[in-house]
């Protein structure tokens, strides 16, 4: 566990069939779904709330590394969570790389069959570059000074996050997060939007991801509209949720069925009591049906498929 987060516990498509087959009884005065539904938003939008906390942080890590250093004594490359010596890419060096090969020559995705492919990163540097401005393989590089374009509160994080790997810097911004307040998730937004980065690292998408997060803790989103917006966020690549929990392309397909009104598609991932309670308003509408009390619910479908 993370922070609260349960990536081991949590599967993101029960989830999400969950929340929306929820919503939908609710919407139908189902009191013990609306119960239910509201214990689900209170937990889920907290795990997955501190999950973007941790991950925009991470992210952010990267910034000193895309746009210069104060001074030459100063490097941008990585340090090896293993042995401590400096590396280009990825979260170990070569030589203590447990897969024999260094992960960041490889970029991970699914194709469009959803098979789990593995293409070679466009972006690695080989072993003896490096990918900080300080160096003379990029001193052509052209880069804002980092520091003209952040807030204290992010140099400060910069400054501690410099030499820490993925985990170090997730635990380091949580820790200035709880003393900070908000004011440091607005930084980092204003931070992630700064031109500089690369297609690879913060931007846009990231900035993106920063922002539904400050909308939430700062109450401009619902718990409600702060989950629906959450299933489709991504990061330069892929879904956001891919650094902690197990991302199956799936998840797309249900969000397409929950647009189409197709509830049948969610049940088949639901949860065991979510199933339960949509099939008791099944048969109670079915019932309906046979004693001529019959009433209109999208989320029924008796026969075949519901004509537009």
């Amino acid at each position: 566990m993370r922070h609260g987060c349960r990536p081991h516990e949590r599967e993101l498509l029960a989830t999400i069939a969950d929340f929306y087959l929820l919503e939908r009884l609710w919407a139908d005065g189902n009191k013990a779904a609306a119960k239910k539904l509201q214990k689900f938003e209170e937990e889920t939008a907290e795990e997955l709330a501190t999950y973007l906390d941790m991950a925009v942080g991470g992210e952010l890590r990267h910034m000193r590394a895309h746009f210069g250093w104060n001074s030459e004594d100063d490097c941008s490359c990585n340090w090896c969570d293993n042995c401590g010596d400096l590396f280009p890419y990825g979260e170990y060096c070569d030589r203590c790389d447990p897969w024999g090969e260094n992960p960041g020559r490889w970029r991970y995705s699914y194709d469009r069959r959803g098979n789990w492919i593995r293409k070679p990163n466009q972006d690695y540097e080989k072993p003896g570059d490096c990918i900080c401005s300080c160096c003379s393989c990029v001193d052509d590089r052209e880069s804002a000074d980092c520091w003209d374009v952040v807030t204290s509160g992010v140099r400060e994080f910069l400054d501690q996050t410099a030499y820490k790997g993925r985990s170090g810097g997730w635990n380091l911004w949580m820790e200035m997060r709880a003393e900070q307040g908000l004011s440091l998730l607005h930084g980092a937004v204003q931070a992630l939007k700064e031109p500089g980065w690369n297609s690879s690292f913060g931007g846009k998408m990231w900035a993106t991801c920063a922002q539904v997060l400050l909308d939430y803790r700062t109450g401009v989103l619902s718990r409600r509209l702060f989950l629906d917006r959450c299933w489709t966020l991504q990061h330069n690549n892929g879904c956001v949720f891919n650094k902690l929990y197990l991302v199956d392309y799936r998840m797309y397909h249900l969000l397409e069925a929950q647009a189409k009104d197709n509830y049948s598609a969610l049940v088949e991932h639901a949860s065991p009591e979510v199933v339960h309670l949509w099939k008791n308003e099944e048969y109670r509408m079915l019932a309906q049906k046979r004693a001529g009390r019959s009433e209109e619910w999208l989320g029924v479908q008796f026969v075949g498929e519901v004509d537009a």
